[in-house]
């Protein structure tokens, strides 16, 4: 499928999540959604700020942009590895229509459960995260 193992299980966040639980009260764990954090920026900062109990900011917007070329630039030089190690910054929402329609419906279905647990435990549902068509 083109799929590295490795990306299907940092996508298992309900373990992950879990593991965390081990070690840190739940009252000290926050989970956003990164579709949040790019698409509705400021309100996802103020529930940052309200959970670590500061002061609201206003933020240019545009420095969390990841398809800006300023901020490609800067994580370029400060940090050149950076997608070397398998991780990047996510561009558009497009990314998905590389994957053909057959590849996300699997990862649709084998993540359902995964991510059903998570919903559960974070009470508060993705539910686009089912869609093969976005």
């Amino acid at each position: 499928t083109g799929i590295s193992i490795q990306y299907v299980y940092r996508g298992l966040y309900a373990a992950q999540l879990q593991r965390c639980q081990n070690y840190i009260p739940q009252s000290n764990i926050l989970v956003l959604e990164n579709h949040n954090l790019r698409t509705k920026t400021q309100s996802s900062l103020d529930s940052i700020a309200d959970f670590l109990g500061i002061d609201h900011v206003s933020y240019d917007t545009k420095l969390f942009d990841s398809t800006s070329d300023a901020l490609q630039n800067a994580i370029r030089t400060k940090y050149p590895t950076f997608e070397k190690t398998g991780w990047r910054l996510q561009g558009t929402e497009k990314e998905r229509e590389y994957f053909k329609p057959s590849v996300l419906s699997q990862l649709v279905s084998f993540f359902a459960p995964h991510n059903e647990l998570l919903f559960s435990m974070i009470q508060e549902r993705f539910d686009h995260w089912y869609s093969i068509t976005d």
